[in-house]
């Protein structure tokens, strides 16, 4: 009894190592011509065919396709959690901040912790100049699979106690660079059909009064471009998400930390930036488009949802009679006067 085996070379699944599948082909064969010649049809028993699939790596295709993940923000906080995990996954990067040390830092460690290639880009998205040689930088880099929209930064102070040079700092950076680099990365998304894009709002966006009206105005803008976006582009199986954290230890945390506000909210826990993240990832595998991680804070969500605005405004009252309080190198507000202070700077870029 004749065995025939048959082995097909796998490019697609790097962990099938070995597979074998028993088929049954005829043990006769005639030729092609044969056949098409009316010559007479193969006959016989039927006898099993091994067909074996071995896992070869194909060097020259993996040169030619790049899978890369565009982050701003990633010097520390959720923005270097998000490069963290995408490096794990084995994407090259395109990571940004302002600070170039730090930057520089995260590049190296990532780079050689998991092999991956990384390029960075130091500058402040403020500054349109900037916004566009970041947009030029992604165009050349080709396939962008992974966009997120995480850079950001938050001052304590009123609207009209605050200088124009900062709310058009905030409306830059918030505004303006999410919408010119998702205006960036997405064609080439529809055209594959294929994409991820997260926006990194706040839970401040639906909380009025709580935190200051720049930064719920902004954040609120991300949120709600994000929202419309993704009905849009869904068609095109792209998955979009506005991330909307509370609380979140990053850098400037080490600033504003104190006992105080633990023993006033102890019910309201910091975040950490990789539990952040890992909720992100999650959700967005389910489909959906609004992600809030930690049930406290999907509490506060859908209280400020079913509360009426003027009962929101009754309890944000004191907000208003807050002084501001500066450190040096950030500006930050009275923590221990209400519970969601930390939002207005929970990103760090």
């Amino acid at each position: 009894m004749k065995i025939f085996n048959l082995q097909i070379i796998c490019h697609d699944d790097w962990d099938l190592m070995q597979i074998v599948l028993p088929v049954f082909v005829k043990n006769r064969f005639s030729s092609a011509k044969s056949r098409m010649s009316g010559g007479k049809p193969f006959s016989g028993t039927i006898l099993p065919v091994y067909v074996c699939l071995t896992k070869q790596k194909p060097q020259a295709i993996m040169k030619t396709i790049c899978h890369t993940a565009v982050i701003t923000g990633a010097t520390s906080g959720i923005g270097k959690a998000f490069a963290t995990e995408f490096a794990k996954q084995g994407l090259d990067l395109i990571i940004t901040g302002r600070r170039e040390e730090e930057l520089l830092k995260v590049a190296d460690d990532l780079s050689s912790g998991y092999n991956v290639r990384i390029e960075t880009f130091i500058g402040d998205l403020a500054d349109p100049d900037n916004r566009l040689a970041l947009c030029r930088m992604i165009k050349q880099a080709g396939m962008i699979d992974v966009l997120i929209n995480n850079a950001g930064f938050g001052f304590d102070r009123t609207f009209h106690g605050s200088s124009l040079d900062d709310i058009r700092s905030m409306i830059s950076t918030h505004i303006m660079a999410t919408t010119e680099i998702t205006y960036a990365v997405l064609p080439g998304m529809i055209s594959r059909r294929k994409g991820t894009i997260i926006n990194v709002s706040s839970l401040a966006a639906f909380l009025p009064g709580l935190t200051r009206t720049m930064y719920l105005s902004t954040k609120s803008f991300i949120h709600y471009f994000t929202e419309s976006l993704f009905m849009e582009v869904r068609s095109f199986g792209i998955r979009v998400q506005s991330l909307c954290p509370g609380m979140t230890h990053s850098d400037f945390h080490r600033y504003i930390e104190n006992p105080a506000l633990n023993r006033k909210f102890h019910l309201v826990k910091f975040m950490t930036p990789e539990s952040v993240v890992s909720v992100s990832l999650k959700e967005l595998e389910k489909g959906w488009v609004l992600c809030i991680p930690g049930s406290v804070n999907k509490l506060f969500y859908i209280l400020a949802k079913c509360l009426p605005s003027r009962i929101l405004m009754k309890i944000a009252k004191f907000r208003n009679e807050e002084p501001e309080k500066n450190v040096t190198g950030y500006s930050v507000p009275a923590l221990v006067s209400y519970p969601y202070p930390l939002m207005i700077a929970s990103q760090a870029s």
